[in-house]
């Protein structure tokens, strides 16, 4: 094994297994907020800004890409490494459809804030409607779509649903036991519009970021790949 090949990879191994280990990590961060450990929970919630389904998901899809990466160099075998290149393709092109979406649609903000009005318009009628605006409540700290007045003008009498008070409330709940108007956070479409203006630029950077070292992965594999054919060519035992 040459000097290059042999630096080929040990990148994609090193790499992978490193995408294996945080793929793990958010299955493991995913299914602790999903059976509510309250001890650990509680440490990581500060730093949870999205569903915990949605770690799970993103991390067993890592988990598994990264079985491809590691695995296929090590063994040296073909259709593994060729299996993972074929995922990052899938993953660039989806990415890439999804940005030029983002950035050329005239409506996407509109559509965005619209699909959360609705959301919200349904959710009493709705248990699951009910728990989606729940969790976007806690995620934004905010309360009702447009603001309180959305629970009714009597907002304190019954009380406002937990999740639209804070818990680090400087007053807290030391003088009342329940989230009442006094207490609760602003409306949902100004914090979400502020949230899409100020995000937007830093998940078009990472984007940019992650599909670069996607190609970079591809282009060390191909060349992997490649050597394994020069060896085959010269009649050296290569792929299994």
């Amino acid at each position: 094994m040459g000097r290059a090949e042999s630096t080929m990879k040990y990148i994609l191994c090193f790499f992978n297994l490193f995408i294996m280990f945080l793929g793990l990590v958010m299955v493991v961060i995913g299914v602790i907020f999903q059976m509510d450990w309250k001890v650990v929970k509680d440490v990581l919630k500060a730093y949870l800004t999205v569903e915990p389904w949605s770690f799970i998901i993103i991390g067993t899809l890592m988990f598994v890409i990264g079985i491809f990466g590691f695995c296929g160099p090590l063994f040296n075998n073909k259709i593994t490494v060729f299996t993972y290149v074929i995922f990052l393709l899938v993953i660039i092109v989806l990415e890439a459809v999804i940005a030029i979406l983002l950035i050329t649609s005239q409506d996407t903000k509109r559509s965005i804030m619209k699909f959360g009005s609705d959301i919200f318009e349904a959710a009493p009628n709705s248990y699951v409607l009910r728990s989606i605006t729940n969790s976007v409540q806690e995620q934004f700290e905010c309360c009702g779509w447009s603001g309180v007045e959305d629970y009714g003008l009597l907002a304190s009498f019954p009380s406002l649903p937990d999740s639209c008070c804070r818990e680090n409330e400087p007053y807290g709940y030391l003088f009342q036991p329940k989230c009442t108007i006094w207490l609760a956070s602003p409306g949902c479409k100004r914090i979400i519009e502020d949230t899409y203006e100020t995000k937007f630029a830093h998940v078009v950077a990472i984007a940019v970021s992650v599909a670069c070292l996607q190609i970079i992965c591809i282009v060390a594999a191909l060349f992997f790949i490649n050597f394994g054919r020069e060896r085959k060519r010269s009649c050296m035992p290569f792929f299994f």
